[in-house]
Parts: structure tokens; sequence; C-alpha cells
């Protein structure tokens, strides 16, 4: 609970300093700060049962070389995206670099199941319209840590 008003509170000041900085009237900037939160929690909620689903997925595969690395990154996305540690999209962002670097490096396959939550995660990562541009900024290529 604690760490969903975190997250609330986060999406709510992102969007009004967002607005603000386009000269907004205080009305329009407490708008898109609710507007912003509700959005934002939403994509949270998506984002983390895609990454779910994507580990559930991963971890029937335990004898692919290179996996464990994938579930590794997959866990710390999880963890960080439950715990308003970085916003969605931003994380989406870093899982999405991430996971094609670990496949790329360890020569790892993703079955089509897979490819398909991978290709979810691209498209939070690169999400458009209103929320997109609340939530545009840049994230730098982290390797999974903790």
């Amino acid at each position: 609970m604690f760490f969903d008003a975190v997250g609330l509170g986060f999406f709510t000041a992102m969007g009004c300093e967002k607005a603000a900085s386009y000269g907004i009237i205080p009305v329009g900037i407490v708008f898109s700060g609710c507007l912003s939160a509700v959005g934002g929690g939403v994509l949270r909620d998506i984002f983390a049962k895609v990454l779910n689903d994507f580990i559930s997925l991963a971890k029937t595969h335990y004898d692919r070389k290179g996996n464990e690395y994938l579930l590794e990154q997959l866990e710390i996305a999880l963890d960080k995206t439950n715990n308003n540690v970085q916003d969605a999209v931003n994380e989406a962002r870093t899982t999405y670099q991430n996971v094609n670097t670990i496949c790329l490096v360890n020569h790892l396959h993703l079955e089509k199941d897979e490819e398909a939550l991978l290709e979810k995660i691209k498209e939070i990562s690169m999400s458009k319209g209103w929320l997109g541009g609340l939530n545009s900024w840049n994230t730098t290529n982290t390797w999974p840590g903790r």
C-alpha cells in the first residue's frame, strides 16, 4: 500500500510539473496530474503483468544457455516496478534494451511466446500520446544488478 501511494504521488508530480512547464492554468495542472497518476498506475500494472508472464515462461526453459541472466533482468525489473523505483515506461525501455543485449551476447533464442511478450515490453517503452509525453525521461542502459 505504501509503494502504491508513493507511485501515485510520483506520477501526479510528474504530470503537474510537465503541465506547469507548458504554462497551463492551475486547474489544468491539477487535471493533468490526476490523468498522469491514473495512467501511470495502469501502465505499471500492465507492465508488471507482462513481466510476471515472461518470468513464468522463461522459468520453463531452465536449461537454456544464458537463461539465468534473462531471469535476473526480468526479476529486477519487476522488483523495481513493484517498488516504484522507476516508472514503467523507463523501466520498460531498460528491460527491452537489456533483454536484447542478453540475447545477443549469450546467443539466446526466445520462443514465440517470449518474443510476443518482449514486443509488449517494447510497446510500453515507446508509449505515445499524453502519457508518453509525460513520461519522456530518458533511461540509460543499465546492466542488471542488485
